[in-house]
């Protein structure tokens, strides 16, 4: 008998702690900052390493500043939705 109580209340609880630790994982796919990831080359296709790069956010002139590495690509993360 006691068998067949624990084998009844086994998938339901087994199915809550599966939703607890999804909760968790969609929380943080609502993010409101986005990230520019980029290569700079030149005219002939070649990486240029060392430039600097500069966004900026048209309406409140926000500027974020990154520099590309030694494969000429760049990062600009965190950045607010914008223009």
């Amino acid at each position: 008998m006691q068998q067949a109580v624990f084998s009844r209340w086994m998938l339901p609880v087994c199915l809550l702690g599966l939703c607890s630790f999804l909760i968790p994982y969609r929380a943080f796919a609502q993010a409101d900052k986005g990230t520019i990831l980029g290569t700079i080359q030149d005219e002939t296709g070649a990486v240029v390493p060392e430039v600097a790069v500069k966004v900026t956010e048209v309406n409140t002139n926000i500027v974020h500043t990154a520099k590309t590495n030694d494969t000429g690509n760049f990062t600009l993360p965190l950045l607010d939705p914008g223009t």
